[in-house]
């Protein structure tokens, strides 16, 4: 199932990536200032990927802290990526970029909210699973249950691999638009 999800999700971007292409002459990103704080968001969504994978591995050892411990660095990473792209939006409208206007700079704005909107559905999953974390770590009985249960590992898995293939998603779409400011 996620990996019909991930494939909708692709064909979805790839075509704003085409259809941003397209429409490229009509702006020229290259007078412009790449936005600084998408070098931050880069560097946050990475780190959080890293806990998304730790908490993958502490769910394996049926470790209730480190999986629920992880899952919310996992969480306020996100948010400090949803914060950084407001910031980057900031600074392109700043540029002289804005939502209206050229379909270029548009372009710009809804291709990165695509991708935070995407984003914020992985938060409502992995919110969902903190929750299940911390149960498992309040009660032990819970915990035997939920560490036992495959449809839970399954769930655990697609929430990694979803997370994973979001961030391959941002970094494409970060250098692809580095690309164009160059």
């Amino acid at each position: 199932m996620i990996y019909v999800i991930i494939a909708g999700i692709t064909v979805l971007f790839l075509t704003m990536m085409i259809l941003f292409v397209s429409s490229k002459p009509a702006f020229h990103l290259a007078d412009k200032l790449f936005p600084k704080s998408f070098f931050l968001s880069t560097a946050v969504i990475l780190a959080s990927s890293i806990f998304i994978r730790k908490a993958r591995k502490a769910f394996a050892r049926e470790n209730p802290v480190a999986l629920s411990r992880n899952l919310y660095i996992a969480a306020l990473l996100a948010l400090a990526f949803s914060g950084s792209q407001y910031f980057g939006w900031t600074q392109l409208w700043n540029s002289g970029i804005y939502l209206k206007g050229t379909p270029s700079g548009a372009f710009l704005y809804v291709i990165s909210g695509l991708h935070l909107a995407h984003l914020s559905g992985g938060l409502l999953f992995l919110a969902l699973a903190i929750i299940k974390a911390v149960r498992a770590k309040k009660d032990a009985v819970k915990g035997i249950v939920y560490f036992t249960d495959p449809l839970e590992k399954v769930r655990v898995e697609m929430l990694e691999k979803y997370w994973h293939y979001l961030d391959g998603l941002w970094i494409v779409l970060f250098l692809y638009f580095l690309w164009f400011f160059v």
